[in-house]
Protein backbone atom coordinates (compact mmCIF):
# COMPACT_ATOMS: atom_id res chain seq x y z
CA UNK A 1 0.00 0.00 0.00
CA UNK A 2 1.42 3.40 -0.93
CA UNK A 3 0.38 4.50 3.05
CA UNK A 4 2.76 2.04 4.14
CA UNK A 5 6.25 3.61 5.33
CA UNK A 6 8.24 0.14 4.74
CA UNK A 7 7.98 -2.73 2.14
CA UNK A 8 8.28 -5.72 4.12
CA UNK A 9 6.89 -5.16 7.14
CA UNK A 10 8.05 -8.34 9.83
CA UNK A 11 7.35 -9.09 13.43
CA UNK A 12 7.89 -11.72 15.89
CA UNK A 13 4.56 -13.20 17.14
CA UNK A 14 3.68 -15.44 19.98
CA UNK A 15 2.74 -18.98 19.38
CA UNK A 16 -0.84 -18.56 17.77
CA UNK A 17 -2.91 -19.10 14.93
CA UNK A 18 -3.06 -17.08 11.62
CA UNK A 19 -5.38 -16.41 8.50
CA UNK A 20 -3.99 -17.49 5.36
CA UNK A 21 -3.00 -14.24 3.66
CA UNK A 22 -0.11 -13.35 6.27
CA UNK A 23 3.07 -15.52 4.85
CA UNK A 24 5.43 -17.27 7.96
CA UNK A 25 8.57 -17.44 8.32
CA UNK A 26 9.59 -20.44 10.75
CA UNK A 27 13.17 -20.04 11.73
CA UNK A 28 15.47 -23.22 11.70
CA UNK A 29 18.23 -21.71 13.76
CA UNK A 30 19.25 -23.42 17.14
CA UNK A 31 19.81 -20.51 19.02
CA UNK A 32 17.08 -17.77 19.50
CA UNK A 33 19.59 -15.05 19.60
CA UNK A 34 20.38 -15.80 16.04
CA UNK A 35 16.72 -15.72 15.14
CA UNK A 36 16.99 -12.10 16.60
CA UNK A 37 19.28 -11.34 14.18
CA UNK A 38 17.75 -12.46 11.52
CA UNK A 39 14.62 -10.36 12.25
CA UNK A 40 16.65 -7.46 13.06
CA UNK A 41 18.29 -7.35 9.06
CA UNK A 42 14.98 -7.89 7.80
CA UNK A 43 13.41 -4.89 9.42
CA UNK A 44 16.78 -3.12 8.48
CA UNK A 45 15.78 0.09 6.55
CA UNK A 46 18.57 -0.91 4.51
CA UNK A 47 16.44 -4.50 3.62
CA UNK A 48 13.54 -2.64 3.01
CA UNK A 49 15.46 -0.15 0.26
CA UNK A 50 15.88 -3.55 -0.93
CA UNK A 51 12.47 -4.92 -0.86
CA UNK A 52 11.46 -1.55 -2.87
CA UNK A 53 12.87 -2.82 -6.07
CA UNK A 54 12.25 -6.41 -6.06
CA UNK A 55 8.53 -5.86 -5.14
CA UNK A 56 6.55 -4.64 -8.03
CA UNK A 57 2.77 -4.89 -6.26
CA UNK A 58 1.07 -5.35 -3.74
CA UNK A 59 1.29 -9.09 -3.39
CA UNK A 60 4.86 -10.23 -2.07
CA UNK A 61 5.29 -13.90 -3.49
CA UNK A 62 7.89 -16.41 -1.79
CA UNK A 63 10.30 -17.18 -4.87
CA UNK A 64 11.07 -12.89 -4.76
CA UNK A 65 11.83 -13.14 -0.91
CA UNK A 66 14.49 -16.23 -1.65
CA UNK A 67 16.15 -13.19 -4.04
CA UNK A 68 16.57 -10.97 -0.52
CA UNK A 69 19.77 -10.39 0.78
CA UNK A 70 19.74 -11.77 4.10
CA UNK A 71 23.01 -11.71 5.85
CA UNK A 72 24.15 -15.17 6.89
CA UNK A 73 24.67 -16.62 10.27
CA UNK A 74 28.64 -16.38 9.32
CA UNK A 75 28.19 -12.38 9.30
CA UNK A 76 27.59 -12.06 12.82
CA UNK A 77 30.15 -12.24 15.75
CA UNK A 78 29.75 -12.36 19.47
CA UNK A 79 30.43 -8.27 19.45
CA UNK A 80 27.57 -8.25 16.57
CA UNK A 81 25.35 -10.39 19.40
CA UNK A 82 25.66 -8.89 21.55
CA UNK A 83 24.70 -5.60 20.14
CA UNK A 84 21.73 -6.89 18.43
CA UNK A 85 20.29 -9.59 20.57
CA UNK A 86 19.58 -7.40 23.37
CA UNK A 87 18.28 -4.56 21.77
CA UNK A 88 15.87 -6.95 19.33
CA UNK A 89 14.40 -8.05 22.78
CA UNK A 90 13.60 -5.10 24.02
CA UNK A 91 11.69 -4.28 20.82
CA UNK A 92 9.85 -7.10 21.20
CA UNK A 93 9.55 -8.78 24.66
CA UNK A 94 7.01 -5.86 25.77
CA UNK A 95 4.41 -8.62 27.13
CA UNK A 96 4.79 -11.92 29.13
CA UNK A 97 3.04 -13.13 25.28
CA UNK A 98 6.76 -12.95 24.23
CA UNK A 99 8.27 -14.06 27.51
CA UNK A 100 8.63 -18.04 25.99
CA UNK A 101 11.06 -16.36 23.26
CA UNK A 102 12.45 -14.42 25.96
CA UNK A 103 13.63 -16.83 28.01
CA UNK A 104 14.94 -18.86 24.96
CA UNK A 105 17.35 -16.16 24.37
CA UNK A 106 18.30 -15.82 27.96
CA UNK A 107 19.05 -19.76 27.90
CA UNK A 108 20.82 -19.94 24.35
CA UNK A 109 23.12 -16.78 25.75
CA UNK A 110 25.17 -19.10 27.08
CA UNK A 111 25.96 -21.33 24.04
CA UNK A 112 26.08 -19.93 20.23
CA UNK A 113 26.12 -22.60 17.70
CA UNK A 114 29.19 -22.03 15.51
CA UNK A 115 28.06 -21.07 11.58
CA UNK A 116 29.61 -24.86 10.39
CA UNK A 117 26.75 -26.59 13.62
CA UNK A 118 29.34 -26.90 16.03
CA UNK A 119 28.53 -25.03 19.33
CA UNK A 120 31.00 -22.92 21.01
CA UNK A 121 30.64 -20.98 24.31
CA UNK A 122 30.68 -17.34 24.52
CA UNK A 123 32.89 -15.59 26.61
CA UNK A 124 32.02 -14.70 30.09
CA UNK A 125 33.84 -11.85 32.17
CA UNK A 126 36.35 -14.32 33.49
CA UNK A 127 37.23 -15.52 30.51
CA UNK A 128 38.64 -14.36 27.07
CA UNK A 129 41.21 -11.64 25.85
CA UNK A 130 40.47 -8.21 26.73
CA UNK A 131 39.47 -6.75 23.74
CA UNK A 132 37.34 -9.36 22.50
CA UNK A 133 34.30 -7.19 22.93
CA UNK A 134 35.60 -4.76 20.79
CA UNK A 135 35.55 -6.30 17.21
CA UNK A 136 38.26 -5.63 14.83
CA UNK A 137 39.59 -2.49 15.09
CA UNK A 138 40.93 0.20 12.58
CA UNK A 139 44.32 1.24 12.40
CA UNK A 140 43.83 4.88 12.92
CA UNK A 141 42.02 4.26 16.05
CA UNK A 142 44.91 1.91 17.34
CA UNK A 143 47.24 4.75 16.17
CA UNK A 144 45.42 6.89 18.49
CA UNK A 145 46.02 4.55 21.81
CA UNK A 146 49.60 4.50 21.21
CA UNK A 147 49.87 7.42 21.29
CA UNK A 148 48.27 8.42 24.25
CA UNK A 149 49.79 5.53 26.39
CA UNK A 150 53.02 7.40 25.03
CA UNK A 151 51.70 11.14 26.26
CA UNK A 152 50.32 10.08 29.11
CA UNK A 153 49.01 12.86 31.78
CA UNK A 154 50.50 12.93 35.09
CA UNK A 155 47.58 11.87 36.82
CA UNK A 156 46.88 8.95 34.09
CA UNK A 157 50.77 7.88 35.33
CA UNK A 158 50.05 8.36 38.77
CA UNK A 159 47.07 5.80 38.68
CA UNK A 160 48.73 3.55 36.37
CA UNK A 161 50.95 2.85 38.79
CA UNK A 162 48.85 1.30 41.37
CA UNK A 163 46.87 -0.69 39.05
CA UNK A 164 49.31 -2.41 36.72
CA UNK A 165 50.67 -5.61 37.28
CA UNK A 166 47.24 -6.99 38.91
CA UNK A 167 48.20 -4.64 41.98
CA UNK A 168 44.73 -3.89 43.34
CA UNK A 169 42.68 -6.85 43.78
CA UNK A 170 44.36 -9.35 41.62
CA UNK A 171 42.66 -7.51 38.49
CA UNK A 172 44.20 -6.96 35.06
CA UNK A 173 43.52 -3.08 33.94
CA UNK A 174 44.31 -2.10 30.35
CA UNK A 175 45.01 1.70 29.91
CA UNK A 176 44.10 3.59 26.41
CA UNK A 177 41.95 0.71 25.69
CA UNK A 178 39.67 0.99 22.62
CA UNK A 179 35.97 -0.01 23.26
CA UNK A 180 33.03 0.79 21.58
CA UNK A 181 34.45 3.16 18.97
CA UNK A 182 35.77 5.38 22.14
CA UNK A 183 38.86 5.15 24.07
CA UNK A 184 38.68 4.17 27.76
CA UNK A 185 41.96 5.59 29.78
CA UNK A 186 41.71 2.14 31.74
CA UNK A 187 39.87 -0.51 31.81
CA UNK A 188 39.22 -4.02 33.41
CA UNK A 189 37.63 -6.54 31.28
CA UNK A 190 36.95 -9.35 33.90
CA UNK A 191 34.81 -6.97 35.99
CA UNK A 192 33.82 -4.69 32.55
CA UNK A 193 34.67 -1.68 35.02
CA UNK A 194 35.95 1.58 32.88
CA UNK A 195 38.30 4.36 34.65
CA UNK A 196 37.95 8.07 33.06
CA UNK A 197 40.39 10.65 34.31
CA UNK A 198 39.21 14.23 33.59
CA UNK A 199 40.75 17.58 33.02
CA UNK A 200 39.04 21.00 33.62
CA UNK A 201 37.78 20.85 29.60
CA UNK A 202 35.45 18.13 30.96
CA UNK A 203 33.46 20.93 33.03
CA UNK A 204 32.32 22.50 29.92
CA UNK A 205 28.52 22.12 29.06
CA UNK A 206 29.00 20.90 25.61
CA UNK A 207 31.99 18.44 27.05
CA UNK A 208 29.76 17.12 29.86
CA UNK A 209 26.97 16.79 27.67
CA UNK A 210 29.03 14.30 25.39
CA UNK A 211 30.70 12.50 28.69
CA UNK A 212 26.68 11.49 29.47
CA UNK A 213 26.49 9.89 26.28
CA UNK A 214 29.53 8.27 26.29
CA UNK A 215 28.37 7.32 29.57
CA UNK A 216 24.97 5.57 28.91
CA UNK A 217 26.43 3.94 25.57
CA UNK A 218 28.84 1.81 27.38
CA UNK A 219 26.23 1.16 30.29
CA UNK A 220 24.02 0.06 27.75
CA UNK A 221 27.28 -2.63 26.38
CA UNK A 222 27.52 -3.67 30.60
CA UNK A 223 30.20 -1.46 31.59
CA UNK A 224 30.74 0.25 34.82
CA UNK A 225 32.62 3.64 34.07
CA UNK A 226 33.60 5.71 37.06
CA UNK A 227 35.17 9.22 36.38
CA UNK A 228 37.40 10.93 38.64
CA UNK A 229 38.70 14.65 37.98
CA UNK A 230 42.73 14.52 37.60
CA UNK A 231 44.01 16.22 40.71
CA UNK A 232 41.32 14.44 42.85
CA UNK A 233 44.58 11.80 41.68
CA UNK A 234 46.72 14.10 42.48
CA UNK A 235 45.71 14.71 45.56
CA UNK A 236 43.59 11.90 46.89
CA UNK A 237 45.06 9.25 45.07
CA UNK A 238 43.88 7.03 48.87
CA UNK A 239 39.93 8.43 48.37
CA UNK A 240 40.39 7.25 44.62
CA UNK A 241 41.47 3.91 45.09
CA UNK A 242 39.18 3.09 47.73
CA UNK A 243 35.97 4.13 45.22
CA UNK A 244 37.75 1.95 43.06
CA UNK A 245 37.46 -0.89 45.01
CA UNK A 246 34.45 -0.60 46.23
CA UNK A 247 33.04 -0.57 43.12
CA UNK A 248 35.54 -3.57 42.26
CA UNK A 249 33.27 -5.34 45.29
CA UNK A 250 29.43 -4.20 43.86
CA UNK A 251 30.05 -6.16 41.29
CA UNK A 252 30.86 -9.46 42.87
CA UNK A 253 27.02 -9.80 43.14
CA UNK A 254 26.81 -12.43 40.88
CA UNK A 255 27.71 -10.97 37.63
CA UNK A 256 30.84 -12.99 37.25
CA UNK A 257 28.49 -16.13 36.87
CA UNK A 258 26.74 -14.66 33.81
CA UNK A 259 27.81 -15.15 30.08
CA UNK A 260 28.76 -11.87 28.38
CA UNK A 261 25.34 -12.27 26.29
CA UNK A 262 23.45 -12.81 29.36
CA UNK A 263 25.03 -9.75 31.18
CA UNK A 264 23.72 -7.17 27.80
CA UNK A 265 20.62 -8.39 28.41
CA UNK A 266 20.49 -7.53 31.82
CA UNK A 267 22.01 -3.67 30.88
CA UNK A 268 19.21 -3.56 28.52
CA UNK A 269 16.44 -4.23 30.86
CA UNK A 270 18.28 -1.88 33.68
CA UNK A 271 18.57 0.79 31.17
CA UNK A 272 14.62 0.26 29.95
CA UNK A 273 13.85 0.27 33.20
CA UNK A 274 15.90 2.96 34.88
CA UNK A 275 16.79 0.61 38.08
CA UNK A 276 19.64 -1.83 38.91
CA UNK A 277 18.18 -5.41 38.48
CA UNK A 278 18.71 -7.80 41.32
CA UNK A 279 21.61 -10.22 40.55
CA UNK A 280 21.77 -12.07 44.00
CA UNK A 281 22.21 -15.68 43.28
CA UNK A 282 21.57 -15.61 39.27
CA UNK A 283 23.73 -17.64 37.47
CA UNK A 284 23.60 -18.98 33.64
CA UNK A 285 21.48 -22.02 34.13
CA UNK A 286 18.80 -19.39 36.43
CA UNK A 287 15.40 -18.64 35.07
CA UNK A 288 14.81 -15.19 33.49
CA UNK A 289 15.40 -12.69 35.79
CA UNK A 290 13.87 -9.73 33.56
CA UNK A 291 9.96 -9.02 33.35
CA UNK A 292 8.85 -7.33 30.07
CA UNK A 293 10.45 -3.81 28.91
CA UNK A 294 8.24 -0.95 28.98
CA UNK A 295 7.36 0.31 25.98
CA UNK A 296 9.10 3.77 25.63
CA UNK A 297 8.65 5.29 21.99
CA UNK A 298 11.60 7.86 22.32
CA UNK A 299 13.45 4.78 23.14
CA UNK A 300 12.30 2.29 20.80
CA UNK A 301 13.16 4.60 17.77
CA UNK A 302 16.60 5.02 18.97
CA UNK A 303 17.09 1.12 19.33
CA UNK A 304 15.92 0.69 15.53
CA UNK A 305 18.20 3.74 14.11
CA UNK A 306 20.60 2.26 16.00
CA UNK A 307 20.06 -1.51 14.35
CA UNK A 308 19.82 0.47 11.10
CA UNK A 309 23.33 1.92 11.24
CA UNK A 310 24.82 -1.70 12.53
CA UNK A 311 23.19 -3.18 9.58
CA UNK A 312 24.51 -0.62 7.35
CA UNK A 313 27.66 -1.17 8.59
CA UNK A 314 27.63 -4.95 8.34
CA UNK A 315 26.82 -4.52 4.90
CA UNK A 316 29.22 -2.76 3.70
CA UNK A 317 27.93 0.86 3.21
CA UNK A 318 29.24 3.90 3.30
CA UNK A 319 27.74 7.19 4.97
CA UNK A 320 27.14 8.87 1.91
CA UNK A 321 25.24 5.28 0.65
CA UNK A 322 23.33 5.27 3.61
CA UNK A 323 22.31 9.31 3.24
CA UNK A 324 21.26 7.53 -0.11
CA UNK A 325 18.80 5.23 1.43
CA UNK A 326 17.63 7.47 4.16
CA UNK A 327 17.01 10.13 1.60
CA UNK A 328 18.70 10.62 -1.97
CA UNK A 329 17.16 14.25 -2.50
CA UNK A 330 19.24 15.35 0.53
CA UNK A 331 22.29 13.76 -1.10
CA UNK A 332 21.84 15.02 -4.71
CA UNK A 333 19.09 18.28 -4.28
CA UNK A 334 15.48 18.56 -4.76
CA UNK A 335 15.52 18.39 -8.29
CA UNK A 336 16.96 14.52 -7.79
CA UNK A 337 14.12 12.06 -9.50
CA UNK A 338 14.50 9.44 -7.03
CA UNK A 339 12.91 8.75 -3.60
CA UNK A 340 12.80 5.61 -1.20
CA UNK A 341 11.08 6.67 2.15
CA UNK A 342 8.92 9.35 1.04
CA UNK A 343 5.73 7.78 3.33
CA UNK A 344 8.05 7.47 6.59
CA UNK A 345 9.30 11.43 5.68
CA UNK A 346 6.71 13.12 5.02
CA UNK A 347 4.67 11.73 8.53
CA UNK A 348 7.77 12.45 10.64
CA UNK A 349 7.92 16.11 9.59
CA UNK A 350 4.14 16.76 10.03
CA UNK A 351 4.79 14.65 13.43
CA UNK A 352 8.13 15.72 14.55
CA UNK A 353 8.83 19.10 12.15
CA UNK A 354 11.70 17.13 11.07
CA UNK A 355 12.70 13.67 9.57
CA UNK A 356 13.42 12.18 12.74
CA UNK A 357 14.97 8.55 11.51
CA UNK A 358 17.95 10.20 9.48
CA UNK A 359 18.80 12.28 12.09
CA UNK A 360 18.64 9.17 14.58
CA UNK A 361 20.28 6.67 11.85
CA UNK A 362 22.99 8.92 11.37
CA UNK A 363 24.11 10.07 14.99
CA UNK A 364 24.05 6.05 15.13
CA UNK A 365 26.51 5.36 12.68
CA UNK A 366 28.64 8.46 14.01
CA UNK A 367 29.08 6.52 17.16
CA UNK A 368 29.76 3.90 15.55
CA UNK A 369 32.75 5.14 13.29
CA UNK A 370 35.98 3.59 14.67
CA UNK A 371 34.83 0.22 14.77
CA UNK A 372 34.94 -2.39 12.41
CA UNK A 373 32.35 -4.80 13.50
CA UNK A 374 32.61 -7.11 10.47
CA UNK A 375 34.19 -10.30 11.86
CA UNK A 376 37.27 -12.19 10.17
CA UNK A 377 34.68 -15.20 8.93
CA UNK A 378 32.15 -12.68 6.96
CA UNK A 379 32.76 -13.64 3.76
CA UNK A 380 32.64 -10.34 1.08
CA UNK A 381 30.57 -12.18 -1.37
CA UNK A 382 28.11 -13.43 0.98
CA UNK A 383 27.04 -10.14 1.68
CA UNK A 384 25.00 -7.91 -0.81
CA UNK A 385 25.74 -4.33 -0.90
CA UNK A 386 24.03 -1.90 -3.10
CA UNK A 387 24.47 2.08 -4.26
CA UNK A 388 22.45 4.56 -6.07
CA UNK A 389 22.90 4.57 -9.66
CA UNK A 390 26.29 4.77 -10.85
CA UNK A 391 25.88 8.50 -13.54
CA UNK A 392 25.42 10.06 -9.87
CA UNK A 393 27.04 8.59 -7.40
CA UNK A 394 30.59 9.77 -6.54
CA UNK A 395 32.59 6.36 -6.83
CA UNK A 396 34.37 5.58 -3.14
CA UNK A 397 38.32 4.62 -4.32
CA UNK A 398 40.02 3.99 -1.01
CA UNK A 399 38.97 4.61 2.92
CA UNK A 400 41.46 7.07 3.31
CA UNK A 401 39.87 9.58 1.12
CA UNK A 402 37.44 11.94 2.59
CA UNK A 403 34.12 11.48 1.98
CA UNK A 404 32.89 13.96 -0.48
CA UNK A 405 31.49 17.45 0.16
CA UNK A 406 27.47 17.84 0.45
CA UNK A 407 26.21 18.92 -2.68
CA UNK A 408 24.54 22.42 -2.91
CA UNK A 409 21.33 22.89 -4.02
CA UNK A 410 22.88 24.69 -6.86
CA UNK A 411 24.49 21.95 -8.00
CA UNK A 412 22.48 19.57 -10.65
CA UNK A 413 22.12 15.45 -10.64
CA UNK A 414 23.91 14.22 -14.04
CA UNK A 415 20.85 14.45 -16.39
CA UNK A 416 19.40 10.78 -16.92
CA UNK A 417 20.39 9.44 -20.60
CA UNK A 418 17.39 8.66 -22.48
CA UNK A 419 18.29 6.12 -25.15
CA UNK A 420 15.47 5.26 -28.08
CA UNK A 421 15.07 1.81 -28.93
CA UNK A 422 14.52 1.21 -32.63
CA UNK A 423 11.69 -1.74 -33.01
CA UNK A 424 12.46 -4.95 -34.39
CA UNK A 425 11.14 -6.03 -37.51
CA UNK A 426 9.30 -9.44 -37.52
CA UNK A 427 8.89 -11.56 -40.72
CA UNK A 428 6.72 -14.77 -40.58
CA UNK A 429 9.78 -16.90 -40.84
CA UNK A 430 11.28 -15.73 -37.52
CA UNK A 431 8.47 -14.57 -35.14
CA UNK A 432 9.61 -13.53 -31.75
CA UNK A 433 9.01 -15.21 -28.09
CA UNK A 434 5.59 -14.03 -28.23
CA UNK A 435 4.12 -15.12 -31.14
CA UNK A 436 1.50 -17.88 -30.72
CA UNK A 437 1.33 -18.61 -33.99
CA UNK A 438 1.78 -22.08 -35.90
CA UNK A 439 4.47 -22.85 -37.99
CA UNK A 440 5.43 -25.87 -39.89
CA UNK A 441 9.45 -26.97 -40.43
CA UNK A 442 10.16 -27.51 -44.42
CA UNK A 443 12.88 -29.23 -43.17
CA UNK A 444 11.02 -31.95 -41.56
CA UNK A 445 7.23 -31.67 -41.75
CA UNK A 446 6.89 -30.91 -37.69
CA UNK A 447 4.49 -28.52 -36.28
CA UNK A 448 5.81 -26.16 -33.38
CA UNK A 449 3.94 -23.21 -32.08
CA UNK A 450 6.27 -19.44 -32.90
CA UNK A 451 7.85 -19.19 -29.64
CA UNK A 452 9.14 -22.88 -29.78
CA UNK A 453 11.07 -22.51 -32.99
CA UNK A 454 14.70 -21.83 -31.46
CA UNK A 455 14.27 -24.82 -29.33
CA UNK A 456 12.94 -26.85 -32.12
CA UNK A 457 15.82 -25.59 -34.13
CA UNK A 458 18.76 -26.57 -31.15
CA UNK A 459 17.46 -30.34 -30.64
CA UNK A 460 16.18 -31.34 -33.77
CA UNK A 461 18.10 -29.84 -36.07
CA UNK A 462 21.65 -28.89 -34.44
CA UNK A 463 20.96 -24.99 -34.67
CA UNK A 464 21.24 -25.29 -38.64
CA UNK A 465 18.96 -22.71 -39.55
CA UNK A 466 15.68 -23.94 -41.63
CA UNK A 467 12.31 -22.37 -43.73
CA UNK A 468 9.20 -22.43 -41.74
CA UNK A 469 5.63 -22.04 -43.56
CA UNK A 470 3.12 -20.51 -41.46
CA UNK A 471 0.16 -22.21 -41.31
CA UNK A 472 -2.56 -20.09 -39.18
Amino acid sequence: SSTNERTFISTLLPFSGVGNSLPLILAKYQNANFAACFLANIISLNFDFVAKQKVGGVNLNFFIIEQFPVLPPNAYTFTSISYIAPRVLELTYTAYDMKPFAEDMWKDALTLPSPTGRGFKLPSPTGGRAGDEGGRLSPALLQRCRELRKNATVAETILWAVLRDRQLADLKFRRQHPSQGYILDFYCHEKQIAIELDGGGHAEPEQARHDEERTRILNEQGIRVIRFWNNEVLNNLEGVVAEILATIEESNTGESNLSTLQLAIIRQWEANQGQACDLAGIGTESPLPITPFKWDEERRALLRAELDAYYAKLYGLTRDELRYILDPKEVYGEDFPGETFRVLKDKEIRLYGEYRTRRLVLEAWDRLEGVDIKGPETRAQEVVTFAPPAETMQPETTASVAAPAKPTRDDKPAPIKKETFQPIEESPAQPSFSDFGLYECLSCGKRVMGFDQGKHIREVHAGKGVEWKKIR
